[in-house]
C-alpha cells in the first residue's frame, strides 16, 4: 500500500461553546515542514501540534491552519493600544522616509497581529484535549486522502514495472542476432588484410569469445529483473513510508538499464532500453510524491 504526500483534511466541531475548525493541507517535499496557522491564545501549544503532525504526517510540507469562533457573548474585542500604537509610529515613520501617504492606516492596524484581543482567553486543560483529539482527528482524514492517492499512484507504478520486464524480456531474441553480427564484423575486419584462406580459426574464436564476454548482458538482466521484484515486493509490504527506499531502488533499475545501452551495440535491443528508460522516468516522476 502507497501513500501520497499530497492530501487535505478537514474537521470541525463545538469545544467550549466556540465553533473550532481545523484544516490540514499537505504536499510533497523532501522532509517534514509545517506551516501552522492558530489563533494567539493556542499558541502555546504550537510544538504540541507540530509534533503530533510530524509523528502522524511523516513526511510533507504541511500546512495548518486553526479558526475558533466565538459565541456572540464573547465575540467583542478589545483593542491593544500599547500595540497598536507602536505599529501606528513604525508605518508613519516608514511611510515618511518613502515618501507615502500615511492617512487611513486605522483599518490596516487593526488587521495586524496582537492589536484585537478577546478578553479572557485562557486555553484550559479540557479545552486543549478536545482541540487535540480534532487535529488526530484532522491528520486522519488527510491520510485517508493520500491513501486513495497512493492507491492511484501504486497501479501506475505497477504499469511501468510490468511494461519494463516486458521489454527486458524481448532481449534475449536478439542475443544470438547479435553474435552472428559481432562474429561478421569480425571476420571481415580480419579478411581485409589476411587472405580467407589463412584465418587462423582459432584466433578468430578468441577474438570472438573476447567480445561476447565483452557485451554479455547476463549479470545485468539478471540484476536488472531482481530489482524489479523487489520494487514490486515493496510495494506490497505494510510499511507507511517508503517513497525514499522505492527511489533508492529505482536509481538501482536505471543503473542496470543504462549499462545494457551501452553494452548492446545492437538497433532492437537499444530500443527496448529507450522504451525501459522512459518508463523509469514516469516511476521517478510519481516517486517524488509518495510518502
Amino acid at each position: 500500500m502507497l501513500y501520497s504526500m499530497t492530501g487535505f483534511g478537514k474537521t470541525e466541531a463545538r469545544v467550549q461553546n466556540k465553533l473550532v475548525s481545523i484544516e490540514l493541507r499537505s504536499l510533497n517535499s523532501k522532509g517534514f515542514d509545517v506551516n501552522i496557522r492558530m489563533p494567539q491564545y493556542l499558541r502555546e501549544k504550537e510544538l504540541a501540534v507540530r509534533n503530533l503532525l510530524s509523528s502522524e504526517l511523516k513526511r510533507g510540507k504541511i500546512d495548518a491552519f486553526f479558526n475558533v469562533e466565538l459565541p456572540d457573548e464573547l465575540s467583542a474585542h478589545t483593542i491593544n493600544q500599547a500595540v497598536a500604537k507602536t505599529y501606528v509610529n513604525d508605518i508613519q515613520e516608514l511611510a515618511e522616509q518613502l515618501g507615502l501617504n500615511s492617512n487611513q492606516i486605522l483599518d490596516t492596524v487593526l488587521k495586524l497581529p496582537n492589536v484585537l484581543g478577546v478578553p479572557n482567553e485562557e486555553l484550559s486543560d479540557e479545552e486543549w484535549s478536545d482541540i487535540e483529539k480534532l487535529v488526530y482527528e484532522a491528520t486522519d482524514r488527510l491520510m485517508n486522502f493520500r491513501e486513495q492517492e497512493g492507491a492511484k499512484t501504486e497501479k501506475e507504478l505497477l504499469f511501468c514495472i510490468n511494461t519494463i520486464r516486458e521489454q527486458l524480456q524481448e532481449i534475449p531474441k536478439f542475443e544470438q542476432e547479435r553474435i552472428d553480427s559481432v562474429r561478421n564484423r569480425i571476420t571481415k575486419h580480419m579478411e581485409q588484410f589476411v587472405n580467407s584462406a589463412q584465418i587462423d580459426e582459432n584466433r578468430l574464436e578468441q577474438e570472438l569469445i573476447y567480445y561476447i564476454e565483452k557485451y554479455d548482458l547476463s549479470e545485468e538482466k539478471m540484476r536488472l529483473s531482481a530489482h524489479l521484484d523487489h520494487f514490486e515486493e515493496l510495494l506490497d509490504e505494510d510499511e507507511l513510508a517508503k517513497g525514499k527506499k522505492l527511489n533508492f531502488i529505482s536509481q538501482e533499475i536505471g543503473r542496470e538499464i543504462n549499462t545494457i545501452g551501452s553494452k548492446a551495440n545492437h538497433a532492437d535491443i537499444q530500443r527496448h532500453v529507450v522504451i525501459m528508460k522512459d518508463h523509469l522516468e514516469q516511476i521517478k516522476e510519481q516517486l517524488a510524491n509518495i510518502l
